[in-house]
């Protein structure tokens, strides 16, 4: 096996610790969301609208 200098270096150097701003970065409050149109292209929803009176959602899935 060859002699590696940079080997060496990496057991000397310090442990690594956790860097605090990608651990907060990685939290779900900065995850990026995209809103869902309510109108127009990409709008359509699967499950119709819960309103109070079951014969309106029923007559807006049909």
């Amino acid at each position: 096996m060859r002699y590696n200098p940079h080997q060496e270096h990496l057991a000397m150097s310090k442990p690594k610790r956790p860097n605090k701003a990608k651990s907060i970065i990685a939290q779900p409050l900065f995850r990026s969301r995209q809103e869902q149109p309510s109108k127009g292209k990409g709008s359509y929803r699967r499950e119709a609208f819960q309103s109070k009176s079951w014969e309106a959602s029923c007559f807006m899935a049909a």
